[in-house]
């Protein structure tokens, strides 16, 4: 519409707009005789009729812009036909069909409205990338074949669009003024593919590494200028020692970047510095660009140290013999062991150490523990005498988790006392109200939080919020109410609110409902997720791990689940019970979730939205890799309102990002 409207204001004679909406009612005005024909451009026949209605009369056709698209963000390994078709359609075969409708009209210009997509690449939009680059490459061929085409990859327009007021962590938005300028650059200098965005090229290149290899984001690639490394093929003839020693020394130079550390302890595993999946990814990255070798993902994760990558590569370049065993580093698996490791951090400094290191081994003495005591003092009713009978992170989280997570076994929990409307909280996915202590701790004096536990005689989230809205009329007959939940405990939240009514808010605690499935039967998405878990417990703890599918397929879901925690058990032993319920909680409330249908409901809704996605979880399930927003929200609540907080979806409620969570959850219910 801004480009008919720019059109219209330098003279178009007439403009037909393929449109399911009427002319925007000023168009007119502009002096251009304007024709709306609705209808599929992908279907036989609309093109053509476009082009007839163009030519009535003898105008001739003078132009042809082509921007219909379809955004369907998902997964690629969640892709099928129907998503295939849903973006194609509209962008590739339309294409086409303007190519066809017009051929033999004498052209000054054919213009595709392309993304930035493809030009380097979107998480989460593999299709919409791929429908692009085939409209470039359409028209590059027209070019060649003597026609006018050119073809414009724009990054996000702030004010008109399919992107409009959604948040890109690497473009900002285009105003439509500087767009409709760029526009007016490409048709008068024939140009034929142009990218037109605001890239953050720092941060591009910061989550997208290889990116730099490409000839235009290299010119950004930090350092690049200043690096001595000049590759594998200088050390061909090395002795073994000389070769280890420089793949070292450059692989610190890239750890160290990447982590931000100045000195890299070459003997610590990794992920004791620092690194996380999405480090990890990066690491890879780096050090396939510069070496020319893959380093595998799960090497990274597993605990392997500078040294050991260093041993790794070294061995794959025909250098010298297999790096040592690496010992596996298992981090944090379930609430009560977070908190344990947060603590533990917060006396003994440094990275969060693994769940199964000891204390006094990772840098711990005899003050420190005192002091460790003394911390956890604050939080709990008592500190066991036999806290430190097995000093590591699992043993401690097992030994208090029944007071971190306990509410003697009822289903609300106090979790904070005041005066004034209380503020209700609902527990998360796999995880009891407990996970709110540190953000009811930091809410700004006032109203008491009371905290819902789970309710597992109750399989639907209908069936639970019947429950809660009961629970919640006990402790406070008439409203105004204020719920909110994170992650699973905003479905709760919502539901409750719709059968209390009188909610003065719901607050939705990075609440992602998961994008549709792509079309296959529901037995094989079961199966496919107990894949991708079955893969996530082989990276993290270095046990095989394969899903006998056929087998499973013949069983109920309720004996699929029996059979893969028990083999859990069996590969993992060390586990622990709780972790073990954790996870098996998590799945059950993800499958009640999935099954949740939320209908729509007229008040005020806050998502609180995580400005990252959390790697495990999307890789759990590609679903809930969503890009908007709303997080699917928007198509049910008509009083929605989306704020930003700082980190994943997991780091969010913890420290230091919690902090900020409390101050705008208490800007919300204040």
């Amino acid at each position: 519409r801004a480009a008919a409207r720019w059109l219209a204001g330098r003279g178009a004679t007439r403009l037909v707009l393929n449109s399911r909406h009427a002319a925007d009612p000023g168009l007119g005005d502009l002096g251009a005789d304007i024709r709306v024909v609705p209808g599929d451009i992908a279907a036989p026949g609309t093109a053509e009729t476009l082009v007839a209605v163009a030519v009535e009369g003898g105008v001739p056709l003078r132009g042809v812009l082509h921007a219909a698209g379809v955004l369907a963000d998902g997964a690629a390994i969640s892709l099928d036909a129907e998503a295939l078709d849903a973006v194609w359609r509209p962008k590739a075969l339309g294409a086409w069909r303007l190519h066809e409708a017009t051929a033999g009209h004498d052209l000054d210009w054919w213009l595709v409205y392309s993304s930035a997509a493809a030009l380097f690449g979107s998480p989460g939009q593999s299709v919409y990338a791929t429908a692009n680059a085939w409209a470039d490459a359409l028209v590059a061929w027209r070019r060649a074949q003597g026609l006018p085409a050119a073809t414009i990859g724009w990054g996000a327009w702030g004010e008109t669009g399919a992107a409009a007021g959604s948040a890109n962590p690497v473009l900002d938005p285009l105003g439509t003024g500087e767009a409709l300028s760029a526009l007016e650059f490409v048709l008068a200098r024939d140009r034929a593919a142009t990218g037109v965005a605001r890239v953050d090229s720092a941060t591009v290149l910061d989550l997208f590494p290889r990116l730099g290899e490409r000839p235009f984001f290299g010119l950004f690639s930090p350092g690049t200028a200043q690096s001595t490394w000049d590759g594998m093929d200088t050390l061909r003839g090395s002795s073994p020692d000389v070769a280890h020693a420089a793949i070292a020394d450059h692989l610190a130079t890239l750890v160290g970047d990447l982590l931000g550390l100045g000195e890299v302890d070459r003997t610590v595993p990794l992920t004791r510095l620092g690194l996380d999946s999405l480090s990890a990814m990066r690491a890879r990255g780096a050090v396939e660009r510069d070496f020319g070798l893959p380093l595998p993902i799960p090497l990274l994760l597993r605990g392997a140290s500078l040294v050991e990558l260093a041993g790794h590569l070294a061995e794959q370049a025909g250098f010298g013999p297999a790096a040592p065993a690496v010992r596996v580093v298992t981090g944090p698996r379930d609430p009560a062991e977070r908190w344990v490791a947060r603590h533990w951090r917060a006396v003994l400094g440094g990275p969060e150490p693994g769940v199964h290191d000891g204390f006094f081994a990772v840098g711990g003495d005899a003050e420190r523990a005192r002091q460790l005591e003394a911390v956890l003092a604050d939080h709990l009713t008592a500190v066991p005498g036999d806290l430190f009978a097995t000093p590591t992170i699992a043993a401690m989280a097992d030994l208090l988790r029944a007071e971190l997570e306990g509410h003697g076994g009822g289903p609300v929990r106090l979790l904070r006392d005041g005066v004034g409307e209380p503020v209700f909280l609902f527990h998360p996915a796999g995880g009891t109200a407990s996970v709110y202590r540190e953000l009811a701790r930091l809410l700004p004096e006032g109203p008491p939080v009371y905290g819902f536990e789970r309710l597992d005689d109750e399989d639907t989230v209908e069936g639970k919020a019947a429950r809660y809205a009961g629970l919640i009329r006990d402790i406070r007959p008439h409203g105004p109410y204020r719920l909110g939940g994170w992650s699973f405990g905003g479905c709760l939240a919502y539901e409750t609110a719709r059968l209390l009514g009188g909610a003065e808010v719901v607050v939705l605690i990075d609440t992602i409902l998961p994008l549709p499935a792509p079309g296959k039967p529901a037995e094989e998405l079961l199966l496919d997720r107990f894949d991708r878990f079955a893969e996530h417990i082989s990276r993290t703890y270095g046990v095989p791990f394969a899903i006998p599918r056929e087998e499973l397929a013949d069983l109920g879901e309720d004996a699929q689940i029996e059979w893969v925690f028990a083999k859990l058990t069996e590969l993992v032993p060390d586990l622990g019970a709780g972790v073990l319920r954790h996870q098996y909680e998590s799945y059950v409330d993800a499958r009640v979730a999935e099954r949740y249908r939320p209908a729509p409901y007229d008040g005020r809704v806050v998502l609180l939205r995580a400005q990252e996605p959390h790697p495990l979880t999307t890789a759990l399930d590609p679903r809930y890799l969503r890009t908007d927003d709303t997080l699917g929200w928007d198509e049910h609540c008509r009083a929605l309102e989306v704020v930003r907080v700082p980190g994943d979806h997991v780091s969010m409620i913890d420290p230091p990002h919690v902090a900020v969570l409390a101050e705008r959850l208490g800007a919300v219910v204040r």
